[in-house]
This record gives C-alpha cells, structure tokens and sequence, in this order.
C-alpha cells in the first residue's frame, strides 16, 4: 500500500485490510499497529492477514520515521550552525519559538501551540507534519487524561500508600504526564486546566512547591474572565504567595469574582469590609456581601451575619434575625453558632463537643424536606461526627437530598455507593453530579469509566 494510500486510510478510519469503515457493524473500532501506527485494523485476523500480504515489508517503528538528523559539513554546517544560533523555528509557521508557546510532540518536535490547534481546526487531526507521529489531542481531551492520572495518585495519597512529596517513580510519570497535558490544554486557553495548574504548583503536589508559578496560572485563567482563576489570584495577592502583598489588588480581584457568584468571593468581600483592608471599613458593604454569601450556603458567613444582627451594626438591631442566621450556621456544623446557641438557650452547655448539638436540629430540618439538612446530616453520619458513624442512614438522607437535585449528595451517595460494591448505580449518582459541574465527581467518574472505554463529556 502506498503512503499516500496509508494517509487515506488513515484518515478515513478504514480497516487496512477488508476497507471495513470505523463504526459499521462488521468494524465498530478500529485499532492502530502497534508497530508504525500508521495503518488500521478492525481484527487481528485482519491485522495478520495484511501483515502477510506485504505490511511487513513497509512497516516501520515510530522511531525509526523520526527523521534523523545529518551531521553537516563545510560551509553547509556553518550556515546551519548560525540558523540554528539565531532561533529556534516552529516547523509549521516557521516562527521563533518560545517555552510559553510550545508544545513537544511525543517525537520530540516542536511546535507552537496555536499551530497544531489549527491543524486540528484543519481536519488533519492524525500526525506529526514532519514524521506522522501522533498529534495531541484536544484541550479537553487532555484535561479529561490528565484528570484520571491525576486522581488515581491522589487515591493513592490519601490512603497512606504515597506522599506528594515523595512519589513512587511509577506514580511520578502518572503526575508528570498529566502536567504536560494540563500545560498544553492550559497554552490553548483553557481556564480550568490553568486553575488546576494554579493549584498543582501552589500545594506542590508532584511538582516543586512554586508559589509564582502558582499566581503565573491563576493569573492567565482571571485574566480569562475566570471567576475561580479570580480569586484564587485576589487569595495569593491577601497573603502575599507568589506576588508582592496587596489588600487593594486583591480586593480588585475578588470583586470581579463576586460579581460572578463566586460564594468564596463575596465571603472574602464581607471580611475585607469589616476588617479595613484593602478598602475602608463599612459594616453595610461588609453585611451585603456575607449575606449574599450566606443565601448561598456558607455557614461562616451565617454566623457573622448573626453577630451583625445582634449587635445592629450596618443593618437593624433583631436578636429574632440573629437567632435564625445562627441556627441556619449551626444546621451546617459551624461550630460558634452552635456555641453561641448552647449560651443562649442554656442546652448543653459545657459539652465535649458541640457538633452533637446539631444533630436534633438537622433532624428536624432534615425530615421536612430541607435538602441542605438531609445532605449535612448525611455528612456527619458517614464520618462519625457528633453522632455514632452509621452508613445506611447517611445513604438514606444523601439519597432524600439527592433526589431534590443536591450535587453534593449525589455526590457523596456515590461514594457510599462505591462502599457497597454498587459500581452502576454509583456511577448514575457520580453522573447526575458531574451534570451540574461537581468537580469531585467528575474526577471520580473519569475513573470509573476508565477501564470502560466510554468517556465523560
């Protein structure tokens, strides 16, 4: 066969054999030799078939395409050695290259990023231009790669049989691999792949702890309109991490986050406010921020909404106001608003610890439907805290709170459904919360459909 007929085929995804096509009932999926990866096969009947029918003789390892370079000589090579001196170009647009814009190929070329996403745009979506090796695949494609590797190790971690520190070589590779990934999706603008790049370099998970390189990322992602990449970067700019500390600029940068719903955000917005920082103190700016945090479910936020209440600083003075922000709070396990509610009510007052005050709170809550409840209720029950740990009733209220559309819950019923060995009706659950953007279970999902060969979208 010739090449050119190779690329056809190729491209065309046809058996290289029978000319059977990718998808039709006698081929559903093809496979690439193993050895050139040039050609398709949809059985290895097929594959022996065409091996003998002549393959054998043209068929040739990745390697070996690589195009070898020639030692120059004379005024060639010293022509050649000022060429190369002068800048290194982009095989493609013949542009000089930089690290920030590149992507090298598992063949060792390079290019700039932009252009191999062209190419793609293009239709050529097989091959090296230069040794028809594989081009990587998509943005999204390798956030979805880079995600499964990275969430096997993190199993790992969490488990005690690795450190981020001290990652076993096989485990390495599995983190190196998908930070190349990451970076590529992160250099075609991907924000999400920048935000988890921002996060890899901030906690120095596989990678050299780099608190620049982290606050480099999140910037690319905010400056993106990010609203996670935003204040990730306005958190780095209040503690000072990788940038020069500056309570202005952060507040800069939470505010554009806030402005998007970022709940972490607009908590952040009310501290500021109430601590002077960054801005001038005004107790009514800080009570608008805490409450829209508040509506949103953070239980800190509650809790200091209450404290403005009780007081009447930038809102009316209403101990009832008070009292139900407290509460709210203390449903969701804070632990002042419990205590603030045990002195006030005089109920268990002095406890070891206070979390198992919640718990006839979250009862009751819980059993009229409240699916924040039924869902922080699961969470103590599944871990032990406050209440005797006991799995069969946290399943049942995850279910009640997931049932109503509770990411979270669906989440978490996953993972007690992993527990019990129930790998498809977790999977279903793992799904209804990746759905609606469930970063945890979408990771996990990616796991579960790994070996499957289906893939989440």
């Amino acid at each position: 066969m010739s090449e050119k007929n190779v690329k056809k085929v190729v491209q065309d995804k046809v058996c290289s054999n029978c000319l059977s096509t990718e998808g039709s009932s006698t081929a559903p999926r093809l496979s690439a030799c193993s050895r050139c990866a040039l050609v398709l096969y949809c059985s290895k009947d097929c594959q022996r078939a065409h091996w003998k029918a002549g393959h054998k003789q043209h068929c040739v390892t990745k390697a070996d395409k690589v195009p070898q370079r020639q030692e120059p000589s004379g005024d060639q090579g010293e022509a050649e050695s000022r060429r190369a001196s002068k800048r290194d170009e982009c095989s493609i647009c013949l542009d000089a290259l930089t690290n920030e814009s590149t992507c090298t190929l598992q063949c060792t070329h390079r290019f700039h990023v932009k252009c191999v996403s062209n190419l793609r745009e293009l239709g050529l979506k097989v091959a090296c231009p230069l040794c028809r090796s594989p081009l990587p695949p998509g943005p999204e494609k390798l956030l979805e790669e880079g995600a499964v590797r990275y969430s096997v190790v993190k199993m790992h971690v969490e488990r005690g049989k690795a450190s981020w520190s001290a990652l076993p070589p096989a485990a390495q590779r599995e983190i190196d691999t998908a930070v190349e990934g990451f970076k590529i999706a992160a250099a075609e603008g991907l924000p999400l792949a920048q935000c988890i790049l921002g996060f890899t370099f901030l906690k120095g998970h596989g990678v050299p702890q780099s608190f620049v390189e982290s606050a480099r990322w999140y910037r690319q992602a905010a400056e993106q309109g990010d609203a996670d990449g935003q204040f990730k970067l306005g958190l780095l700019y209040e503690r000072g991490y990788g940038v020069e500390q500056n309570d202005v600029v952060a507040m800069q940068w939470f505010k554009k986050a806030a402005d998007q719903g970022s709940v972490e955000a607009q908590y952040n917005m009310g501290l500021l406010y109430m601590m002077d920082r960054g801005v001038a103190r005004n107790d009514k700016d800080a009570v608008r921020w805490l409450r829209k945090a508040a509506e949103q479910g953070k239980a800190v936020a509650m809790f200091l909404l209450g404290e403005f209440y009780a007081v009447g600083s930038g809102v009316a003075q209403s101990d009832a106001e008070a009292i139900m922000w407290w509460k709210k709070a203390a449903i969701l396990g804070d632990k002042e608003a419990q205590e603030k509610l045990n002195m006030l009510f005089k109920n268990g007052e002095g406890s070891a610890d206070s979390r198992v005050d919640a718990v006839p709170l979250l009862r009751i809550a819980a059993s009229k439907g409240d699916r924040t409840a039924q869902c922080a209720l699961g969470r103590m029950l599944s871990k032990g805290e406050g209440v005797a740990k006991d799995d069969v009733e946290a399943g049942h209220w995850f279910k009640k709170a997931a049932e109503q559309g509770d990411s979270g819950a669906q989440y978490n019923l996953g993972v007690l459904l992993m527990k019990e060995r129930k790998g498809k009706e977790a999977t279903k659950w793992f799904q209804k919360a990746a759905d609606q953007g469930n970063t945890n279970a979408k990771h996990y999902l990616l796991f579960l459909l790994k070996g499957s060969g289906k893939s989440w979208q």
